[in-house]
């Protein structure tokens, strides 16, 4: 979502968008899977937090996550930028390690 400019937050700081500071190029760091070496025994099963569910309770009061994490949803390593910093400029291109995000998956492997 964009914001618009300046956004105020609960604080009345102001969010200004700095377009001289560029992330560049995002490098993924790959993870091996479970499933690479075994079959899933959870084909079908819903990923939900056994923790806060009752035991063979209906969908209705099982305790399902806010949110799944995709495969690509990133943290970044290294995020210390300046202005100037682009991957747009002669010297060397600015980039970004990244790791993939911890959380609740849709498969469990």
């Amino acid at each position: 979502a964009q914001l618009e400019k300046p956004h105020f937050i609960a604080t009345l700081s102001q969010l200004y968008l700095r377009s001289d500071i560029d992330v560049g190029d995002v490098y993924l760091w790959e993870v091996e899977r479970l499933s690479k070496y075994f079959p899933s025994e959870g084909s079908g099963i819903e990923n939900v937090m056994s923790a806060l569910s009752e035991a063979g309770c209906e969908d209705d009061r099982r305790a399902k996550y806010n949110k799944l994490i995709g495969d690509h949803e990133c943290i970044l390593a290294n995020i210390r930028r300046k202005p100037g910093d682009s991957s747009d400029s002669t010297s060397e291109s600015t980039s970004t390690a990244a790791y993939i995000r911890a959380g609740p998956r849709e498969k469990l492997h």
